[in-house]
């Protein structure tokens, strides 16, 4: 499924308050302590949608995951970019970092 090996998997509960957009990462990873970042699987255990994006991500102009779904991206592991995430109503949701 990973055109790399993977080294490591760290997993997040993360806690998105109604239309606050947050980084989809883990402490370590926004604080520049773990690099090597190779994909992120972001998934949905809330009962509500959520909306994947920019920092100026909403309801609206989101990627939407429903409920329950799950979705893995790739990322280049030397990407600074961000992604963020939202929600209508304040859910929780769990992040799975892949690193090399």
């Amino acid at each position: 499924m990973f055109l790399n090996d993977i080294g490591c998997i760290k997993t997040t509960k993360l806690n998105i308050a109604a239309n606050s957009p947050i980084v989809l990462a883990s402490e370590r990873v926004l604080a520049n302590q773990r690099v090597g970042r190779i994909a992120i699987e972001v998934s949905n255990t809330s009962d509500q949608p959520i909306y994947l994006g920019d920092k100026d991500v909403t309801v609206e102009n989101g990627l939407p995951i429903k409920a329950g779904d799950s979705k893995i991206l790739p990322i280049l592991s030397l990407s600074t970019d961000n992604i963020y995430v939202t929600a209508a109503a304040d859910v929780s949701i769990i992040l799975a970092e892949y690193f090399d």
